[in-house]
């Protein structure tokens, strides 16, 4: 499926650079076509053939020792300023690939993450899918039930619970080849972050916002009449009972929604080359960028406001891959934590005072919107902090009881009773082996979104309508790609360094 290439020719920047196209078009080639068979596979629950060999003929660029070689030799020694960036990010990608890449690593994550794909719940005699179970987690009324649902994972993880910690060892070992304490560790710095930065920055978060959220979670729980707060209650009491009238955010409006928003803002979606796709899928939302030109929102969405911030974020990862321009395929691939926070941008969208009496909300509604939203906010923030921080403790002990583990954080961040049902390895679904240690970008996605739109709303007042607003987005964040550091970005954009001031401000309204 691939070339090997010419290393021998590569002597001065010259060729390098001629080398690097290469290098980048086999590869976008291969990503391409493995997208379109991982479309395939939502589609159809089943591995397309061919598959594995194009998985492997990526996985035998990345871990190639001749290319690997050719990097190591120019790192640092380039002197055309873009050029030598795009060689740090390959450095980067190629360490990352050591585990990655690796033929052990990807065998464990496939037949890990295809068992949770194809899983099916068991509650109360029902078969439900892993939307269905989290509907009725967020929605049902019978405690009994919701209890049920939250039971359902106990099968699965028990199933997979082996395999996954062995996956986990496996990733140990090779990061801490390449000199890091855990793959925890290597994945922090990939992110152009620390692991002890990362989990200063959780813990701030989560202590700052205390007390709003515990108002929040005991007016929940009062309202519903529990003496104690159970974690299959969590989401019913934040997500479920709070939040906005899910009437005025049906599922069957936000495709129109989302359009309606590109058209205010002066952008075609379809024009763009961004379409939207209903699938049953085992995450609320994906984006997929098959190429620049063909970008692919999947959702799995049932009526509420939550879910519409949901489409609109996956509108904001497909937007910053339309608007990415930094003319080389790895300054593409920004770091994650980034990607993630530039979807929220557009995600944010949907708490906008000005959007919500668009979508025909009172004036009293919409001065108690910040009120009503911010359950299921902080069920977003939490939930995704709980499974971070679990994650890296699992990576430093993978032979930990990790169900007591899991319960313990679980606990102390959601604020529910300690509950050790099996869990772990099924609940959070495919992302501690597919997506591994990439919860924390969500939650500090949310730190640089809230960063940025305090910036954007001092120089454009309302953010909503305002296509001087979104050029200034795409100007300054998303055209540039990875040509520019991420944090420099926001110390540019911002005028300020990574920090919670701004989210903790609207998480506590003020």
């Amino acid at each position: 499926m691939s070339r090997t290439l010419n290393v021998q020719t590569v002597v001065d920047e010259p060729a390098l650079r001629t080398f690097l196209d290469e290098l980048e078009e086999e590869l976008q080639a291969i990503g391409r076509t493995l997208s379109e068979m991982a479309f395939v596979q939502y589609q159809t629950k089943r591995r397309p053939e061919g598959m594995a060999e194009a998985e492997g003929a990526q996985a035998a660029i990345m871990s190639n020792a001749d290319y690997q070689e050719v990097i190591g030799r120019f790192a640092g020694k380039v002197e055309e300023p873009m050029l030598a960036r795009r060689v740090e990010m390959w450095q980067r990608a190629f360490r990352g690939a050591k585990v990655s890449a690796n033929p052990d690593v990807r065998a464990l994550v496939n037949e890990v993450s295809d068992a949770i794909v194809a899983h099916r719940y068991d509650v109360q005699g029902d078969e439900l899918d892993l939307g269905g179970v989290r509907f009725l987690l967020r929605s049902e009324s019978n405690r009994e039930r919701r209890r049920a649902a939250w039971l359902a994972f106990a099968p699965l993880s028990r199933k997979l619970d082996a395999r996954t910690r062995e996956l986990f060892h496996l990733r140990n070992g090779l990061a801490r080849a390449e000199g890091f304490e855990t793959y925890a560790h290597m994945q922090m710095e990939a992110q152009g972050l620390t692991l002890p930065q990362v989990k200063a920055i959780l813990e701030e978060l989560s202590t700052a916002s205390e007390p709003a959220y515990r108002e929040v979670l005991a007016e929940g729980a009062s309202r519903q009449k529990l003496g104690s707060v159970q974690p299959w209650d969590i989401k019913f009491l934040l997500d479920g009972v709070g939040g906005l009238p899910a009437g005025y955010f049906p599922r069957s409006g936000i495709l129109g929604r989302l359009d309606e928003w590109a058209g205010h803002h002066g952008l075609d979606l379809k024009d763009l080359g961004i379409s939207v796709h209903m699938l049953d899928i085992p995450y609320n939302g994906l984006c997929m960028g098959i190429t620049p030109k063909d970008i692919r929102i999947l959702g799995n969405w049932a009526d509420g406001h939550n879910y519409y911030k949901t489409a609109f974020h996956e509108l904001g990862h497909a937007l910053h891959s339309a608007f990415s321009n930094p003319g080389s395929f790895i300054l593409r691939r920004e770091p994650s934590v980034f990607s993630e926070a530039m979807a929220e941008l557009i995600g944010y969208t949907v708490q906008d005072p000005a959007w919500l009496a668009h979508m025909g909300l009172t004036p009293s509604e919409v001065a108690s919107a910040a009120t009503q939203a911010m359950g299921p906010w902080f069920a977003y923030l939490r939930q995704r902090t709980a499974h971070a921080l679990f994650e890296y403790e699992a990576y430093a002990n993978p032979d930990a009881d990790l169900d007591v583990l899991n319960a313990g954080i679980e606990a102390r961040v959601l604020g529910c009773h300690f509950d050790e049902s099996p869990r772990w390895a099924a609940e959070p679904n495919a992302w501690y082996t597919r997506y591994p240690v990439y919860w924390q970008n969500y939650v500090l996605a949310d730190v640089v979104a809230s960063q940025i739109h305090h910036d954007l709303r001092r120089r454009f007042g309302s953010v909503w309508r305002n296509p001087q607003a979104l050029e200034h987005v795409r100007q300054h964040y998303w055209a540039p790609g990875g040509a520019l550091d991420w944090q420099e970005k926001l110390r540019r954009g911002t005028g300020e360094a990574l920090g919670t001031k701004a989210l903790v401000a609207d998480l506590s309204n003020t």
